[in-house]
């Protein structure tokens, strides 16, 4: 199956190979709600996503059927960005600056963990946190990294970085990796919290970074904040974030919310529907297609790829 939730207000399951629609759901029957913008979760038998926009849930589907097995109402505009698990549990970043822990079963709330933000928050960003061990990882609008016991949600050290969190946490086995709203792209210790090193971009990092075993891969948007989801340059890092590798600058807006890593190229997307697979090592074209509208985001199954459009 592949699963798709349209900013028309719809999860569609359809058959990999055919596209036959095999089930869908009308999210604006429980609300005022209209998109899909974090990554689902597939888990055992069910597909964990979250909508937004004003409002939002967090659902719990059953990937066969598309049984609604546990709907929790989010409070502010929803639930914009991934949706992580571990064990029995799974976790998510809410529009308000919240990061919220519920079970995986039944939706119960367990914990949750709100920023020192108290301001507006204009758009929705996609700002994921990331698991790592015992702890996760949450970076807010009031520029703190925040280390929490991933059962408890008890703060382990918070580290000040002096601007908003711009793109989601990626983490190693020892780092962490982000971008800020001032230009910046920090590396910190996981242990401590403490700054290892950071890179002034020049430009404002947003989206999903990409991490590998040797390098880092940003997109920059001119538009700083407001500049979310349409990247201006494309960014390779080596993880010191002491050389930059290469970066491209494309006559078009990358579209695509992050670069997808599959079968050795990076995949990712513009707003003329162009396709391109480049060389993580060289950022040279491997090759690229076309397809109608602008690209928004990238699946694989095997040597298949399925790309969804705005």
């Amino acid at each position: 199956m592949v699963f798709i939730g349209s900013c028309a207000a719809k999860m569609h399951a359809l058959h990999a190979r055919t596209g036959e629609i095999l089930w869908q759901y009308d999210i604006r029957q429980d609300g005022e709600q209209n998109s899909f913008h974090g990554k689902f979760l597939l888990s055992d038998s069910l597909l964990l996503a979250g909508t937004d926009t004003p409002t939002g849930h967090l659902y719990a589907f059953h990937q066969k059927t598309g049984a609604v097995l546990w709907k929790q109402k989010v409070s502010g505009s929803g639930a914009p960005t991934d949706i992580l698990r571990s064990g029995d549990k799974i976790y998510t970043v809410i529009d308000d600056d919240v990061l919220i822990c519920l079970r995986l079963q039944t939706g119960e709330p367990v914990w949750q963990f709100k920023s020192e933000f108290d301001g507006e928050i204009h758009a929705l960003l996609t700002r994921s946190a990331a698991l790592r061990g015992n702890r996760i990882f949450f970076g807010g609008h009031a520029g703190k990294v925040h280390a929490l016991e991933k059962d408890t949600g008890e703060q382990i050290w918070a580290t000040d970085v002096g601007a908003r969190i711009s793109t989601t946490i990626v983490a190693n086995d020892s780092s962490l990796f982000f971008g800020t709203a001032d230009g910046q792209i920090f590396r910190l210790w996981q242990k401590s919290g403490e700054i290892d090193t950071k890179l002034h971009s020049g430009q404002v990092a947003i989206g999903r970074p990409t991490l590998t075993n040797n390098a880092l891969f940003v997109l920059l948007s001119e538009g700083g904040l407001m500049g979310q989801g349409y990247g201006w340059q494309l960014m390779a890092i080596d993880l010191s974030l002491q050389k930059q590798l290469w970066q491209l600058e494309p006559g078009s807006k990358w579209t695509a919310t992050k670069t997808y890593l599959h079968n050795g190229v990076l995949l990712t997307g513009n707003e003329f529907g162009e396709v391109t697979a480049i060389d993580p090592k060289t950022g040279k074209d491997v090759w690229y297609t076309t397809v109608d509208g602008t690209v928004r985001s990238i699946g694989t199954q095997g040597n298949w790829l399925y790309v969804g459009t705005i």
